[in-house]
């Protein structure tokens, strides 16, 4: 046999390799490249907490008028941590029910709401003594349970783990804005007013890892400072991380 006809013979055998080794290594290549375009954040969910709602005096006067729940309304929170919405941010006592227009048929799907006493200027609690308590002038919810007023969701740097963040989560401006909200007639818009303001000292969340993702903690249940004239409620805060993975470059593809 000729050194031509070896040489080929060779030749042939290793461009036959090189395409196995091609078709072997491309998918790991691929997922390298792909790798590349892959990062790793840490995620915190932040959960703010109220309880021990009260209200109480007789200088509320933000439900005195109108057409439909006088002098009930549900009340909506403004805080450090999230902002109004009419859902059980600060439920009160009083089951709400929307009604049928002409009819005037209760709509079991809309009893949802826990509603207080938005006039307590012209409306004694007489009529529900059940929900007072001690002069007479305080609301107490019942049952009165722990509501989530609040909650957030942010990411870290890229890289940068859950634990290496600390052992205490830190808030401070801590506040509750509470609003008495009334929907516009016709507009879907809230035309929201406010109650009062609760302020809270700052606070801390120690938190515990097992492992460099995974860190959770809650403080300890927080009343307002001062002497609140018109309502009270004491607050915590929950924290929980996770590891969140980012693709940085989507067109470049990412699995």
């Amino acid at each position: 046999m000729s050194d031509r006809h070896i040489r080929v013979r060779w030749i042939g055998r290793a461009v036959l390799a090189a395409i196995v080794a091609v078709a072997v290594l491309a998918p790991f290549a691929a997922g390298w490249a792909h790798a590349q375009n892959i990062t790793y954040r840490c995620e915190t969910t932040t959960i703010y907490e109220n309880r021990t709602r009260r209200v109480f005096g007789t200088s509320i006067a933000t439900e005195c008028s109108g057409i439909h729940t006088v002098p009930f309304g549900n009340w909506g929170v403004d805080s450090n941590g999230g902002t109004t919405r009419n859902g059980f941010q600060f439920p009160g006592w009083k089951k709400q029910c929307f009604r049928i227009p002409v009819l005037r048929i209760p709509l079991p799907i809309f009893c949802n709401l826990l509603q207080w006493n938005s006039c307590t200027r012209d409306h004694s609690p007489t009529t529900y003594p059940q929900y007072y308590t001690g002069n007479g002038y305080t609301q107490v919810p019942r049952p009165d349970g722990t509501a989530v007023h609040a909650s957030d969701t942010s990411q870290g740097y890229d890289g940068t783990t859950c634990r290496s963040k600390g052992t205490v989560a830190s808030f401070r401006g801590n506040y509750m804005t509470l609003r008495e909200i009334d929907l516009a007639p016709g507009s879907g818009r809230s035309n929201d007013e406010v109650v009062t303001e609760l302020n809270y000292p700052d606070i801390n969340v120690p938190l515990t890892c097992s492992t460099d993702w995974d860190c959770r903690g809650s403080s300890a249940w927080v009343s307002p400072s001062g002497s609140p004239s018109v309502a009270s409620a004491d607050i915590r805060i929950r924290v929980s991380t996770s590891r969140a993975r980012i693709c940085i470059n989507p067109e470049n593809g990412c699995f």
